[in-house]
């Protein structure tokens, strides 16, 4: 990233954006929402070894990428199986699942450790500025009802209390066995502590052309409902939640109370990589979480002189992560990718697609 952008406002969108190496963003061919074009980066000289996820030889095999941003899903497949399209980034699993008998199609998990889902949770507006109220939130939520709206073959999905991820060195169940302890009295009397009358709706974000975040929605609509909680799914597209879930205003007045996302299980197996257990308040990520607990054990995780030490501290975050309630964990899945089999080199990369290596032949 050059300096000028670099030391620019992180709050503000970057205005000239570039391209990645072996590709050049083409300015002019963009139309926000609909089309980005990349082309081949002559001047970029890759690395001599194999390729291997971001290390190794980037090489552009192809002239050009463009990524057209279809919102329909069935205009997406339909694209794909008649060659319009080559690559599908994020269907909907049940499609991917059901494409796997399409002859000409490849289903291809290209992420083999998943995404972290989650809640995030805005720490600075009621009811969720109290910790009773996120603990009235854990206690609602069960993994699997969330993991089967999104896969319906176990194979793409894994319940998973670690806020370290699992199938990662420092997973850990610590502290967890408040999720999903369903009991109506106690998250009743959780949020009557939190002084929350239950006049006002629990704004949550649900975006519409996001499949797995918008079931994700739902389904803690519908769990809000049974326990007698009052609630407002606000429908957009994930453009809109991007730009509101920045608001830090009354949640019925531009704001927001929870929202879901998720990110790469990888980059959530470590305290140092994983941004939503930042803790840090308003040098935190969207949500403002504030614990100094929290930042003390990850600031100690850094530190520690050895894995042993490290694995201690990972349980005693995800502890206290818990107690704190920082955000909720639903748990990791695989989205794999739908792709044409005259595709090929489509590398394996732990959190984000990447289109060096690929031959169309």
């Amino acid at each position: 990233m050059p300096k000028r952008l670099a030391d620019s406002d992180p709050a503000k969108p970057v205005s000239d954006p570039i391209g990645s190496g072996p590709f050049a963003f083409v300015k002019e061919e963009w139309v926000p929402g609909t089309k980005i074009v990349y082309k081949k980066f002559d001047r970029y000289v890759p690395r001599k070894e194999p390729p291997s996820a971001f290390a190794g030889g980037k090489i552009a095999k192809v002239d050009r990428v463009e990524w057209h941003i279809v919102r329909d899903p069935f205009t997406a497949l339909n694209g794909v199986r008649s060659g319009e399209f080559d690559f599908w980034e994020q269907p909907p699993l049940d499609v991917a699942i059901n494409a796997k008998s399409i002859k000409g199609l490849v289903v291809n998990k290209v992420n083999p450790l998943g995404d972290h889902g989650v809640f995030i949770i805005n720490h600075l507006q009621p009811p969720f500025d109290k910790p009773q109220a996120r603990q009235a939130l854990l206690r609602m939520i069960k993994q699997t009802d969330y993991l089967k709206a999104i896969a319906t073959d176990p194979e793409y999905y894994l319940p998973c209390k670690s806020f370290l991820a699992c199938n990662t060195p420092y997973q850990t169940d610590a502290g967890s066995e408040v999720l999903g302890a369903d009991d109506t009295a106690t998250i009743k009397a959780l949020f009557k502590e939190a002084g929350w009358d239950n006049s006002k709706p629990i704004v949550v974000l649900q975006p519409t052309d996001r499949p797995a975040y918008n079931a994700d929605a739902l389904i803690i609509a519908d769990a809000m409902r049974k326990h007698g909680i009052n609630v407002r799914l606000l429908a957009m597209d994930w453009a809109a939640v991007r730009a509101r879930r920045n608001n830090k205003t009354d949640p019925m007045v531009n704001g927001w109370n929870l929202f879901a996302t998720d990110v790469s299980a990888l980059l959530a197996s470590n305290p140092a990589t994983n941004l939503f257990i930042n803790a840090a308040c308003d040098k935190a990520w969207i949500g403002w979480p504030c614990d100094e607990k929290i930042e003390t054990l990850r600031a100690d995780f850094v530190k520690a002189p050895d894995d042993a030490a490290r694995k201690k501290i990972a349980e005693d975050l995800n502890r206290r992560a818990y107690e704190y309630g920082v955000y909720v964990p639903l748990g990791q899945y695989s989205i794999p990718v739908i792709h044409r089999d005259s595709l090929q080199g489509v590398l394996s990369v732990p959190n984000a697609y990447v289109y060096w290596n690929i031959e169309k032949r």
